[in-house]
């Protein structure tokens, strides 16, 4: 049920909130990595706009297997 807010318009600003952190508790709770709830949101929101696998990312944010590759940028250059 919507509640009233101070200018008399209805708001549902609660729902989302709870919605979210809804949303937050299940991420944390399937990802094998043992995250805190404070990094978890600091790191979403770092990535909010990277493509990643999400799953994926959350079990093995800090295990990562891949080395960058080894290209000799500077003796390309000169």
């Amino acid at each position: 049920m919507p509640f009233l807010n101070t200018k008399g318009h209805k708001s549902f600003g609660h729902f989302d909130d709870k919605i979210s952190i809804l949303i937050l508790k299940y991420l944390k709770a399937t990802a094998k990595y043992k995250w805190y709830l404070s990094n978890l949101v600091a790191f979403l929101r770092i990535n909010l706009f990277v493509k990643i696998d999400l799953q994926n990312w959350l079990n093995e944010l800090f295990l990562n297997k891949e080395k960058p590759p080894n290209i000799e940028v500077q003796g390309v250059l000169f």
